[in-house]
């Protein structure tokens, strides 16, 4: 059997066991694996056929958490192979790749200057995490501003959200609404295009998976059952 081949059945024994946000990032990480793995037959995969994967990855300019994503889906992908006795070992399993291989000083950079790009490079259209980012980066809410919009506060028609609260998040299940540290910060923010679209498409994705019934109180970041998605994880990529 071939990696492709693999893939693909892979891919389908997932669906409907995970996010359809998780299955999309799945499928962005095994679309990137595919043009240096696909026609390797699984008993052919090495730990020197993951060198190249890594190192054709870098010379694309791909980001450390594009690379590590890719990596933990063709990690996944040869587990999968592995329970249906097509391999013995999974060569990827304790395959480590070096951060320090992928611009460590980008790290230290404020938030303010990171590369947008990279990040949403790394969470494609319709993953969770791809709106907080576009929120606090392109369109400057903080933290709790951006976990505490909702769709009552978003004027799609308009081009404009409004920022009149904050969420107050300590974990899944206990977090609620609060007011701003300060009457100043209550604003209207305009949203760019891409902003706008993006949203436009994140809206119609909630609506069509049953999210949300009522704009009110309804998280614009969020996960397919509605809990708020600006979580501490996603806060902290």
């Amino acid at each position: 059997m071939r990696f492709k081949t693999l893939a693909a059945l892979w891919m389908k024994s997932i669906e409907g066991h995970v996010r359809n946000t998780t299955v999309k990032s799945y499928r962005f990480a095994i679309g990137n694996a595919l043009r240096y793995l696909g026609e390797k037959k699984l008993g052919a995969i090495t730990a020197e056929s993951l060198d190249e994967l890594e190192i054709g990855l870098r010379e694309e300019k791909k980001s450390y958490r594009s690379v590590r994503l890719i990596f933990n889906a063709v990690r996944l992908a040869l587990g999968y192979a592995k329970e249906r006795g097509e391999i013995s070992s999974n060569p990827a399993w304790h395959y480590a790749i070096r951060k320090e291989n992928y611009e460590p000083d980008r790290e230290k950079k404020p938030a303010a200057h990171a590369d947008i790009e990279e990040l949403l490079e790394a969470y494609p259209s319709g993953h969770p995490y791809r709106i907080p980012i576009l929120l606090m980066c392109g369109a400057g809410l903080r933290r709790g501003e951006a976990r505490g919009l909702t769709w009552d506060h978003v004027d799609l028609e308009k081009g404009k959200l409004y920022v009149i609260r904050q969420l107050i998040y300590r974990g899944k299940e206990d977090y609620e609404f609060a007011p701003l540290r300060s009457k100043s910060l209550i604003r209207d923010v305009v949203l760019s295009k891409q902003l706008r679209e993006e949203l436009t498409k994140w809206k119609g994705y909630q609506k069509a998976n049953g999210v949300f019934q009522e704009e009110k109180d309804a998280f614009v970041c969020s996960y397919d059952d509605g809990k708020p998605s600006c979580d501490n994880r996603s806060m902290e990529e």
